[in-house]
């Protein structure tokens, strides 16, 4: 994977404006798409209900600190309902949501903890005989590709160097298949226009 994960990353280095952003932070999405990313279907009823007003708030916060405190509260209260995410339409979303809080733009540094929970609560998740299923694998990095969406070459390869070391055979999965589609996406940028199962091919499931 290292040597397919520095093509991709010099790939990202010499089509970006200003190829030294490459290591700095990811472009990053707003607060709205976050907003979006957490009314996608797949919540569990304990998480769904709680979370609405907070989601609310982000749109029609009339402060920047309103929306923040909108964004603290989605934290807590998925992480405080983590438990709750028993099915792999409850993973996903929750995959989504935690990739989306960390490519979070302009938030509050007192966020930081709230986001590295979530990420843990993610990284527990034990889906057991769908760790090695290729389409698994491939559901979750769809919804991550398209749903968030990571259309950025930055915000891609963010991501993928996050889940690579994540203590998730599964997510690392998910990070390879990513990969793969970041590379085939710079070599066939005209047809490469969605997530493609193919990508799953050049995967070697143990």
């Amino acid at each position: 994977m290292n040597n397919e994960l520095q093509f991709f990353e010099d790939f990202v280095s010499q089509n970006t404006v200003n190829a030294r952003s490459i290591k700095c932070s990811a472009p990053g999405i707003g607060l709205e798409r976050f907003a979006t990313v957490c009314s996608l279907e797949g919540t569990p009823e304990s998480v769904r209900q709680p979370i609405a007003s907070f989601v609310s708030d982000i749109g029609t916060g009339n402060s920047a600190e309103q929306k923040h405190a909108a964004v603290e509260g989605i934290l807590k209260v998925v992480h405080e309902n983590a438990k709750s995410f028993v099915t792999l339409e409850h993973y996903v979303w929750l995959a989504r949501v935690t990739v989306a809080a960390e490519l979070l733009l302009n938030v509050p540094h007192r966020t930081d903890a709230a986001r590295k929970r979530l990420c843990k609560a993610l990284e527990s998740m034990r889906l057991d005989a769908f760790n090695h299923s290729p389409a698994c694998v491939h559901h979750v990095a769809k919804a991550l590709v398209e749903d968030i969406p990571l259309d950025s070459g930055l915000n891609l390869l963010h991501v993928i160097k996050k889940l690579a070391i994540y203590d998730s055979q599964l997510l690392y999965y998910v990070a390879v298949a990513l990969l793969f589609a970041g590379l085939d996406a710079a070599v066939k940028p005209k047809t490469a226009n969605s997530f493609d199962m193919v990508v799953l091919r050049k995967i070697n499931f143990h």
